[in-house]
């Protein structure tokens, strides 16, 4: 009889999958279940049918995107967070959907298949899902509140976190966490790129003499990119594949008519044109399948879909499809360099490079693709480890989470960083005060007595934001008006990083100590209404 199960879901790009964790005879076991179709992973696709309100997820839905990309929807979670909404005409009247809802729509039937598969008499209410690491507030609320339109009670971890959990339990159950973790001291390098979301951290496992013999995890330093992983590679191939067969025949002007095509779906993930939209989904699917087959051989031949009574076909060498993604490959070494300079800053200049990891363990499908491999070599000096597999890793980490959080698994300590830092701006959007640095650890509550710069009569707000991604970007979080605050006043602010790493606010005004705000979560994701409003439409009230 199995008892004590804990669930995790790795909400992907591509695909997604769930885990549990159960306890028998005092042992713990991580194990991904299989869909409906069979398989661990499912295809993060939605269907929409014709006719109906009722959508498909997976494997079917995903077979459908060639056919009917009216109604698919694909790439979502590189959306998440985004006021974007779209119109699907499926029954009498048109549905509208968001990121949050079809990743809600996905969440529902993993659950259910992982019921269904269990023969679990209630339906699963509470998960761990993993996040990247660069996910801000915005992002993290936006998958909570997917989570809770499925029905599901949520609680958040970072993918790179996740996987070194997996990897540390493997290694303790199979006896051999000390022989490969030989130093008491130890740095691993988690490198996960995905379908659409590129992701390194840092992490240091650190075995100080406890009694049990089980490390602390320190989570070092982390970097991403939001729009980065295969989904861009396959675009970029595609592109590369018309080029090519535009410089054979230049004067063919439907070729061109689908390369132009390619802009709108690489920042939007969608392609408006309806003439267009069933070639253009067949061409993508054909540069997935070649890129797949160029991680094992030199060259393929390139099938461009037939458009407008029109068939070309070039020759593709795994050459020219690395040559097609090295701007991506620059990225990715930026975002590398980056978290080592994180890493730097922590450890007081100790790990300077690459080659100071000990480990690296790669995680995602398109660390597959040998460019990528070479690239992880040469950058850290050693081989990729094993001990984590690419696909499960993240999933099984999630359960592995909720065990510890619930005490029903003991594996060391796991302390978490931040990805931002968080602090007051101004007038231009500069953090001039930094309340909450880049690496801090949560959860905690951090204060800050602020000197008020403008009396009551400019009227300006108090903005707090998020330094995002390395500094390159600070966006403004939440902002109100002082009542009867002067110049030289100081409030006494205090940011909650909370479990799942997200902001919670208050500011004392320094004469009446009152709450100025109390939560900096509020606005943020969708209302209570339309939750509950879009939970009924997916079946769950």
């Amino acid at each position: 009889m199995m008892r004590n199960q804990i669930f995790g879901i790795d909400l992907g790009t591509t695909n997604t999958a769930l885990s549990y964790l159960y306890v028998m005879d005092g042992r713990s076991s991580v194990n991904l279940i299989k869909n409906r179709d069979g398989g661990k992973l499912t295809p993060s696709v939605v269907y929409f049918q014709p006719n109906s309100d009722k959508s498909i997820v997976g494997k079917a839905a995903l077979s459908m995107y060639t056919k009917d990309p009216d109604r698919t929807f694909r790439w979502v979670k590189r959306e998440m967070g985004k006021p974007i909404k779209w119109s699907v005409s499926t029954g009498a009247k048109p549905v509208e959907v968001n990121p949050e809802t079809i990743s809600a729509r996905i969440l529902k039937s993993v659950c259910e298949d992982a019921k269904r598969n269990l023969e679990l008499e209630d339906p699963i209410t509470n998960v761990v899902i993993t996040v990247p690491a660069y996910f801000g507030d915005v992002q993290k609320r936006a998958t909570l509140d997917a989570a809770e339109v499925a029905g599901l009670k949520a609680s958040l971890i970072e993918e790179p976190t996740a996987a070194i959990l997996d990897y540390i339990l493997n290694l303790r159950q199979e006896g051999r966490l000390r022989r490969v973790l030989k130093k008491d001291r130890s740095t691993i390098a988690v490198f996960d790129l995905g379908g659409g979301t590129f992701d390194v951290s840092i992490c240091e496992v650190i075995f100080g003499g406890q009694s049990n013999g089980l490390p602390e995890i320190l989570v070092m330093a982390k970097d991403g990119d939001p729009r980065l992983g295969g989904f861009d590679f396959d675009l970029s191939l595609a592109k590369a594949a018309l080029e090519k067969a535009i410089r054979h025949s230049p004067t063919n002007e439907n070729l061109k008519v689908l390369d132009e095509s390619f802009q709108e779906l690489r920042y939007e993930s969608r392609i408006t044109d309806r003439g267009l939209r069933d070639v253009v989904a067949d061409l993508v699917k054909t540069a997935e399948e070649c890129k797949k087959d160029l991680t094992h051989l030199e060259s393929v031949d390139f099938h461009i879909p037939v458009f407008r009574n029109v068939a070309t076909s070039v020759q593709i060498s795994r050459k020219e499809f690395e040559d097609s993604i090295d701007a991506y490959i620059r990225r990715i070494k930026e975002v590398i360099s980056r978290t080592i300079m994180q890493a730097k800053n922590i450890t007081g200049r100790e790990l300077d490079s690459g080659n100071k990891i000990d480990k690296v363990i790669l995680i995602g499908g398109s660390t597959r693709i040998p460019v990528i491999d070479r690239l992880v070599e040469n950058t850290f000096k050693i081989p990729a480890s094993g001990g984590a597999d690419r696909d499960e890793a993240v999933a099984r980490g999630a359960a592995i989470k909720g065990a510890l959080d619930s005490g029903l698994l003991v594996l060391g300590g796991v302390q978490m960083t931040t990805s931002h830092a968080y602090g007051v701006l101004d007038e231009s959007g500069h953090m001039t005060t930094v309340i909450v640095p880049e690496g801090s650890k949560y959860p905690h509550e951090y204060h800050h007595k602020y000197e008020v710069p403008f009396s009551l009569d400019v009227n300006l707000p108090l903005r707090i934001g998020q330094r995002y991604l390395g500094r390159t970007k600070q966006i403004a979080l939440k902002e109100f008006h002082h009542p009867f605050l002067y110049t030289g006043d100081q409030l006494d602010i205090g940011i909650t990083v909370d479990t799942n790493g997200m902001l919670h606010f208050k500011a004392v005004e320094p004469n009446s100590r009152e709450y100025l705000e109390e939560s900096i979560l509020q606005g943020i994701g969708m209302s209570q209404g339309d939750k509950d409003l879009q939970s009924r439409v997916v079946g769950n009230k």
